[in-house]
């Protein structure tokens, strides 16, 4: 099946396109708090970039950029801490990052660290593997990775 797109992932990607945008935007904002618009401008970076790649998968475009396959799985674990770190950097004045504050993010470099193994693998591999899932209408999901699923969710949910 050759890749396409729908008006549901042409509408996803403008989504995308306008995070893409406003994103630097906020970075680089010199009025307001600062603080607060660069952790913002950090999640709806890292956000466009999900909605990217998940729109890719569905499209099936990933068949021409297999690397891009869950470049961004890990991202899952960010949006949490950031939107924490949003909420605080808003309601306290002068605030500084702790050490014992780094605990957050802790989930999303463990998940990280467990896909560098697939990061690493050949181009042929990534598309190998990708052509089970991506052939199958609602493929099956094995039980480690519906866990990881359900783990996100959760860690979601908690913050």
């Amino acid at each position: 099946m050759q890749p396409s797109l729908n008006t549901w992932a042409v509408l996803l990607l403008f989504a995308a396109a306008q995070g893409l945008f406003l994103a630097p935007v906020l970075f680089t904002h010199r009025r307001g708090n600062r603080r607060a618009n660069r952790v913002l401008a950090a999640l709806i970076f890292l956000f466009a970039l999900r909605l990217m790649e998940t729109v890719g998968y569905w499209t099936k475009y990933l068949r021409d950029f297999p690397h891009f396959w869950l470049s961004t799985a890990s991202f899952s674990f960010l949006f949490g801490p950031l939107l924490h770190f949003y909420a605080k950097s808003l309601t306290t004045e002068n605030l500084k990052f702790q050490k014992k504050e780094a605990g957050h993010f802790l989930p999303f470099l463990l998940y990280l660290a467990w896909l560098i193994p697939f990061y690493r693998l050949a181009r042929e591999i990534k598309l190998g593997i990708l052509e089970k899932y991506i052939a199958v209408e609602n493929p099956e999901m094995e039980w480690r990775y519906f866990l990881l699923f359900l783990l996100q969710i959760f860690h979601m949910l908690f913050y």
